[in-house]
């Protein structure tokens, strides 16, 4: 029997694995490289890992930086404590590489249980296309690799469609249960999941009006409905209770987003929503055309002048609008009929961005979107196979289908991946700072003649984030910095201070500054005459930087250094 089976779904079974090696080859290659630099973001999120596991900090989300949902901290920790990992920048994306590519095996379900039992041919080829385009895509690769809890809406979004299409079409409750789990540890994955109960609601709304044919059975889709946002809220519910106690800490990033920074009452909300009707439009209109015309202006996750889908996949993504219109006029599946209800409602935490209009559309809050999109754009590529392989039969009709298919996403791979690892790339050096570099730097003097605490970083305005130079150097909360015009009290500061973040007098001295930095190297020079200044060059040419090295000053050297520069 399992002969059988392998041998009636063989290709199937092939295909999928191609395809996903295609997608691991996209998230995985040079993983350690691409993309290049950290930035605060990632800095917290790897501390905040790094809390939980060596200082049991057990939080059920973490308010820094906007507020965040707790579940990738968490598996971050679990992967970064594992044996030749650390916390630094590679498990960052490691972790939201995996998440991604856990993904292409969802859509791909998705694909199947769109399609049904009764279509399980083309099922498998929509799955099989859907999971695809997703492996081959700029928009998921490039949220996979960035090192963000991000990948985890795509995932939950996609595995609660799952369960929520087999409950729309059986009404069966262990679905409906299914679905509420997933949904309720989406939503302690990332924010955008939070408008997916929308399209929990309108789908059984949309399954009550098309298949509830009596009145007992629109009653079991409504209680069925009632079992799915239970379940979901037991599995939300320590975060409930947090939300309930800090309701300002757990809405900021929405709030901010829809109604601006400052704190305003409830009429006065309500007023800035009336007069940011036209903003609201403005907003919809450009998240409508995020996947053809209008890019992310963010450099964390896409480029301006980049829509969110490549030419070949957008353009079937325009084919697929219509044809599943005319599947749902054909089929009436409350199924079928759900797919572009959970397009609009994950494409809603951008669109819904009245304060910032500049960050519409936004790649990152449109993440929970992925799924249905690309579900709709292997639509017409799916029939199209279908049908040449019922118009030639046999295996050349089979060939030239695969054919057809293979040239579709390669083609589609060869547009996306030119863009990460080129355009995007280099806008993402551009726009980034230096700080691998610095971090390779800093461990090197630690490692020969300095010490950490004998490293120091000017500030400059608009410059680095010393802790991902730290981490970069293997340091967790490195912070040893300030502005040049302190030097003696960084240095009075560092004989202070224990273990690897002590100052050694008997070691060399670095600092670090910016190009743009007129005051460090006479300040430098007179306190140091023996220093030397050299110029670290990197690409763009405009982010080198500047070290400057001096010997060590020996104790007695050290002390008369401060007595004459850092009175007590």
């Amino acid at each position: 029997m399992r002969r059988l089976r392998w041998r009636d779904h063989r290709s199937a079974i092939i295909a999928f694995a191609l395809i996903m090696l295609l997608g691991a080859a996209f998230r995985f290659n040079m993983l350690d490289a691409y993309p290049p630099q950290m930035y605060s973001d990632l800095v917290e999120k790897i501390q905040d890992a790094y809390k939980i596991y060596y200082f049991d900090d057990y939080r059920i989300f973490f308010e820094n930086i906007g507020g965040r949902e707790p579940l990738h901290f968490y598996l971050l920790s679990i992967l970064a404590s594992q044996p030749g990992m650390e916390f630094n920048h590679f498990a960052l994306k490691l972790m939201s590489a995996l998440e991604s590519i856990i993904t292409l095996p969802i859509v791909f379900w998705l694909g199947v249980e769109v399609a049904g039992k009764r279509r399980r041919e083309i099922g498998l080829l929509l799955g099989l296309l859907a999971a695809g385009f997703v492996a081959v895509s700029f928009w998921h690769a490039a949220i996979g690799r960035q090192g963000m809890r991000i990948s985890l809406a795509p995932l939950f979004s996609a595995l609660t469609a799952v369960y929520l299409v087999r409950a729309l079409r059986g009404n069966q409750r262990p679905d409906y249960v299914k679905a509420g789990l997933a949904l309720g540890f989406g939503l302690l994955g990332y924010q955008a999941v939070r408008m997916l109960p929308l399209a929990a609601v309108g789908g059984v709304l949309i399954a009550v009006a098309v298949a509830g044919k009596t009145m007992r059975a629109r009653l079991s889709y409504l209680l069925n409905l009632a079992v799915l946002a239970f379940v979901a809220f037991m599995v939300f519910l320590p975060l409930f209770h947090y939300w309930m106690e800090e309701p300002e800490n757990y809405m900021r990033r929405t709030n901010t987003r829809i109604f601006g920074d400052l704190p305003t009452t409830d009429a006065e909300r309500a007023s800035f929503v009336m007069e940011s009707v036209p903003v609201l439009l403005n907003n919809i209109r450009k998240t409508a055309l995020v996947f053809h015309f209008f890019g992310d202006s963010s450099w964390v996750s896409g480029l301006s002048s980049e829509p969110a889908m490549d030419p070949v996949t957008a353009g079937f993504m325009t084919l697929g609008i219509a044809a599943w219109l005319a599947l749902i006029i054909k089929t009436r599946d409350p199924a079928i009929v759900f797919v572009p209800v959970y397009l609009i409602a994950t494409l809603l935490p951008t669109a819904l961005a009245l304060s910032f209009p500049i960050e519409v559309p936004s790649f990152i809050r449109a993440s929970g979107a992925i799924p249905p999109s690309y579900l709709i754009a292997a639509l017409p590529v799916a029939v199209f196979c279908w049908r040449l392989c019922k118009t030639i039969s046999g295996r050349f009709g089979h060939a030239l289908a695969a054919l057809f298919a293979a040239a579709v996403l390669l083609a589609a791979n060869h547009y996306n991946t030119s863009l990460y690892f080129g355009e995007f790339t280099d806008n993402y050096r551009r726009s980034s700072h230096p700080q691998a570099q610095a971090g390779k730097l800093l461990k090197g003097f630690a490692e020969s003649d300095g010490a950490f605490g004998n490293a120091f970083i000017l500030a400059s305005p608009h410059w680095w984030d010393i802790r991902a130079i730290g981490i970069e150097a293997g340091l967790m909360f490195w912070d040893s910095g300030g502005d040049v015009a302190i030097v003696p009290q960084l240095l009075s500061r560092g004989l202070r201070r224990d273990g690897r973040f002590r100052l050694d007098p008997e070691r060399d001295l670095l600092f670090f500054y910016a190009r743009d930095d007129m005051d460090a190297l006479p300040l430098l020079s007179e306190w140091f005459p023996a220093g030397r200044q050299m110029e670290i060059k990197v690409q763009p040419a405009h982010k080198s930087f500047y070290i400057f090295r001096a010997p060590g000053l020996g104790t007695d050297g050290l002390q008369r250094f401060l007595e004459e520069n850092a009175p007590a």
